[in-house]
């Protein structure tokens, strides 16, 4: 599947907008920088899962966030390139979400944080499940499942 269409709603209206896939550079760096980020935090976790019965022993919320942690500019590197993937289907056509300088390029994105987190997400979760297999990535992150907006194909 080369593009994936979502539903959000966004100031009581609902929008529909098309994720597509990264090329192959973005993907490779984009794969890079997330695995680079969250691998550890997981492979530490298992080794310690194995040893120990009890999680909460185990999970320090502060530990996870810390390794995790990007600065301003790489997360808007990585933003960026999530969001440039993606475009509103209007009556008209398709509109990208972001125009060719980084600015938002839709009616009304500019303001909404949790639309933009939700289609940033959206298209990381997209873009790289095919590297961890079926299902993979979206158990991996299934936290932000509870937060995006139902989908449609």
């Amino acid at each position: 599947m080369n593009y994936k269409d979502i539903e959000l709603t966004i100031a009581g209206k609902k929008r529909k907008f098309r994720i597509n896939k990264f090329d192959a550079r973005t993907g490779s760096y984009i794969l890079y920088t997330v695995m680079s980020r969250f691998l550890p935090s997981i492979l530490q976790l298992k080794s310690d899962a194995e040893t120990i019965t009890d999680m909460s022993k185990v999970v320090n919320p502060e530990d996870i966030v810390s390794s995790i942690a990007m600065s301003e500019d790489e997360f808007s590197k990585l933003q960026t390139a999530a969001l440039q993937v993606c475009e509103e289907i209007l009556p008209a056509g398709v509109t990208p979400v972001l125009d060719t300088s980084g600015n938002f390029a839709v009616i009304g994105l500019e303001k909404e944080a949790v639309a933009v987190f939700v289609l940033t997400a959206q298209a990381l979760v997209f873009n790289l499940s095919g590297f961890f297999g079926e299902d993979g990535l979206t158990s991996l992150l299934s936290g932000i499942q509870q937060v995006t907006p139902s989908q449609s194909r």
